[in-house]
C-alpha cells in the first residue's frame, strides 16, 4: 500500500515539513568544510565519508513522520559556522506525484557546494513501514574539482502493530550499511579501480562509529571515527514566521505546528480507547475545564488526555461541544457514531445509551379495572367459538329512558 495516499493519526507527525528535515543532514558542516583543507585524496574521501554519516543521528524521539511538503513549498535557512563562515541553504517541493524535494548548500567561503534531490516512496510491510529514499547528492570541492555522488539508505519503522517502534535504517547506499542490531553500521571503503579495502567502519551510528586502516593483510587497532556526544551541532538560521513568504515551510505550516504542540503529550492507545469506549456507550460525556487535574471524575486517565481527545473529534465534527462555567459537555454526532463505531470495532445493533428507547410502563385502560393478563382475549376468543349465538327478536326496539345519569329529567 502506498503511504502517500494514508492519512496518519497527528501523533506519528513530527512537527515540520520534510524540506526542514533535510537539513538535518548539514548539522556537523565543519566536518565537511574541513575535508577542504586535506591534501591527501584518500584522506579527503574518508572525511566526506565521515560527514555523510554524521547527520543520521539527528531525528526526533521515537518513530515520528515530518509533513508532506506542498508543491511550491520552499525551506531556507543559514549556518553560522562561525563569525567569518557562512553557509546557505535551500530545498523545495519540485514535484507532488511523485514527491520529489530538491535542495541546495553553498558555501562560498570554502568553495562547497551540495545539490541533491529525495524522492521517499513509504509502504506497508506487515509490521513495518519503510521508506525508500531514491535520488542523489553531488558534494563539489572547488579547490579540488572534486565530486562527491552519495545516495541514501532506506528508513523502516518497525513494530507499528506489536513489539517495539523503533527507527531503523538499512539496505544498501554508496556505504553499505548493514546489521542485526538497530542503528548497526558495518562499511567498507574500498578502491575502485582495484577493488582493494582500504578502510572498515563499523559502530552505532546514534553513538560511536569506528574506523579502522588496512594495511597489508592486517588492520590497525580501531579509532573513533565519529562520537555525536563530542561533537558541536550547528542549528540552522531560519527567518522569523512573519517575514517569510506564504509558501515557506515554517509559515504555511504554522497553524498544523501549533495544533501539535499544543497537545504538549501524545495520548496512549489504550487511553484513548477508553475515552471512546466511555463517550460511544453513553453518547455523552463530561470534563471538567481544568487542564491540570491529575484525573478525570469517571475515567481512570488525566482529564487533559479527555478534553484534547474530545478536541479532536470536534475539529472533525463527530461530536457537538457545549461550555458551562466549570464543565464541558460532548455528545456524538450521527457521523460521530459511525467513526467510533468502525473504531471500536462493534456491530451496528450497539448503539449508545441516549439512542436507546425507554420501554413504557402498561397503562390500565381508561374507566376500567386492569386486566389480568390474556383475561380479555381468551373470553373474546371463546365467544368467537360458539356456534349458538342469540341475538336480539325482530321486534326489537330500543327505548331510551331519562332521568338516568346526571341532574334530573326535563318535563
Amino acid at each position: 500500500m502506498d503511504l502517500s495516499r494514508v492519512t496518519l493519526p497527528t501523533f506519528v507527525l513530527e512537527p515540520r515539513s520534510f524540506t526542514e528535515r533535510v537539513t538535518d543532514f548539514m548539522t556537523h558542516p565543519d566536518i565537511l568544510l574541513g575535508s577542504v583543507d586535506i591534501q591527501d585524496p584518500i584522506e579527503r574521501f574518508v572525511s566526506v565519508a565521515k560527514y555523510y554519516m554524521s547527520g543520521w543521528h539527528i531525528h526526533p524521539k521515537g518513530v515520528k513522520k515530518p509533513y508532506n511538503p506542498i508543491l511550491g513549498e520552499f525551506f531556507r535557512c543559514e549556518f553560522d559556522i562561525n563569525e567569518s563562515i557562512k553557509s546557505y541553504f535551500v530545498s523545495e517541493q519540485v514535484s507532488h506525484h511523485p514527491p520529489i524535494s530538491a535542495f541546495a548548500y553553498y558555501c562560498p567561503d570554502k568553495g562547497v557546494y551540495i545539490e541533491g534531490d529525495m524522492r521517499p516512496k513509504g509502504r506497508f510491510l506487515g509490521n513495518s513501514v519503510g521508506v525508500f529514499l531514491s535520488g542523489s547528492s553531488k558534494i563539489h570541492l572547488e579547490k579540488h574539482k572534486e565530486d562527491y555522488v552519495v545516495t541514501y539508505p532506506n528508513m523502516y519503522s518497525r513494530g507499528i502493530l506489536f513489539g517495539k517502534m523503533v527507527l531503523e535504517l538499512g539496505e544498501k547506499a554508496s556505504i553499505g550499511f548493514f546489521g542485526g542490531v538497530y542503528n548497526q553500521i558495518i562499511g567498507k571503503i574500498k578502491k575502485l579501480s582495484t577493488d582493494e579495502t582500504l578502510y572498515e567502519i563499523d559502530g552505532n551510528w546514534e553513538e560511536v562509529m569506528y574506523i579502522k586502516k588496512k594495511e597489508g593483510n592486517h588492520y590497525r587497532h580501531p579509532e573513533i571515527f565519529f562520537d555525536p556526544s563530542n561533537e558541536s551541532i550547528v542549528r540552522p538560521s531560519v527567518a522569523p514566521v512573519d517575514e517569510q513568504e506564504e509558501n515557506e515551510s515554517r509559515r504555511l505550516w504554522k497553524q498544523t505546528t501549533k495544533g501539535i504542540l499544543n497537545f504538549n503529550m501524545l495520548i496512549p492507545k489504550q487511553n484513548r480507547k477508553l475515552i471512546y469506549e466511555s463517550l460511544f456507550n453513553e453518547g455523552v460525556l463530561v470534563a471538567e475545564k481544568d487542564f491540570n487535574a491529575p484525573k478525570h471524575s469517571s475515567l481512570a486517565v488525566p482529564n487533559l488526555q479527555v478534553i484534547k481527545a474530545m478536541q479532536s473529534l470536534n475539529s472533525r465534527g463527530l461530536i457537538k461541544t457545549q461550555f458551562s462555567w466549570q464543565h464541558y459537555y460532548y455528545t456524538l454526532t450521527d457521523e460521530g457514531i459511525e467513526y467510533l463505531r468502525e473504531y471500536l470495532n462493534l456491530p451496528p445493533e450497539i448503539v449508545p445509551a441516549t439512542f436507546k428507547k425507554p420501554v413504557s410502563a402498561q397503562v390500565p385502560r381508561f374507566g376500567g379495572r386492569p386486566e389480568r393478563e390474556g383475561e380479555f382475549r381468551r373470553d373474546r376468543d371463546e365467544y368467537r367459538r360458539r356456534g349458538d349465538k342469540e341475538g336480539a327478536s325482530g321486534d326489537f326496539k330500543p327505548e331510551f329512558r331519562g332521568g338516568i345519569g346526571r341532574g334530573n329529567p326535563r318535563n
